[in-house]
């Protein structure tokens, strides 16, 4: 018995695996809000990446004051956290390479990620601590939720690799974080060794991970230990909140694990079954 469900599609893998749609339409997002407090956004950068806060709260121009600076304060101490952890291993690994630089160490990528995802849980903590219950936060592709908007969980998309006309899977998460990952460089190239997409494939391939569970730190250490497997993930995930992208000789086959259909929207479970 099978606990995935899986489509095959033809096509080349292409344009970005995931997208955050949940607040297309301001209007939409007032007309459901009625019952909730007002509607507060922040966004900056940090960690080399932008980040996004939407929330619902009661806060007049000194309590956004402080907010912003919370945020902000949290964010600079995990930058200088960051920076003290790359400053030996970028020295440790001159010394090793004879004093050639690397700046595209797959160890300091993976160090970023993680504080990526410590970022996101850190901030919603913060949140937490300041009573704010209703609220979504997004940073670098790591996103995490609490509460509702509109008296429902968020909606998130992800997008069908090299398939945008099919539509788009759509998840509702309340409480839950999500973390993607997938087979591309810093330029955005696939990286796929033994082949291009859209070409024939003696093996396959896994393109992307998207991992659901109830922090971001959790969700990052599943979606690496699924990246790591290859296309073995599709067997490790099946009972896991995951969707998992291969590419075969066959086209682009989307995989769901079986816990994952709790936050799928009905229309997309109809899509992938």
């Amino acid at each position: 018995m099978s606990f995935l469900a899986a489509r095959r599609n033809k096509g080349p893998a292409c344009g970005p695996a995931l997208f955050l749609l949940a607040l297309l339409l301001p209007v939409t997002l007032l007309v459901g809000c009625r019952s909730q407090s007002p509607l507060h956004q922040f966004e900056g950068t940090a960690l080399g990446t932008g980040y996004h806060i939407t929330l619902h709260a009661d806060l007049d121009e000194g309590a956004r004051e402080r907010l912003v600076a919370g945020i902000q304060g949290e964010l600079v101490n995990l930058e200088q956290d960051l920076a003290r952890l790359l400053v030996p291993l970028r020295q440790a690994r001159r010394a090793l390479l004879s004093g050639a630089a690397n700046d595209d160490d797959p160890l300091a990528d993976s160090l970023l990620q993680m504080s990526r995802a410590l970022a996101v849980d850190r901030l919603d903590a913060l949140l937490e601590n300041r009573g704010i219950e209703h609220a979504m936060l997004e940073l670098g592709g790591v996103v995490r939720t609490r509460g509702q908007t509109g008296g429902r969980p968020w909606r998130l998309a992800l997008d069908r690799p090299g398939l945008p006309e099919q539509g788009t899977s759509w998840l509702r998460l309340g409480d839950a974080a999500l973390v993607h990952l997938d087979a591309r460089d810093g330029a955005g190239q696939w990286i796929i060794e033994g082949g291009e997409p859209g070409g024939l494939l003696s093996v396959s391939r896994l393109l992307a991970v998207s991992v659901v569970a109830p922090t971001a730190l959790e969700a990052d250490r599943q979606a690496r230990e699924l990246m790591t497997a290859g296309p073995e993930a599709v067997a490790q995930a099946a009972e896991r909140a995951v969707r998992i992208v291969v590419l075969t000789s066959q086209g682009i086959e989307i995989h769901h694990g079986s816990a994952l259909e709790a936050y799928l929207e009905e229309s997309s479970k109809g899509e992938h079954t």
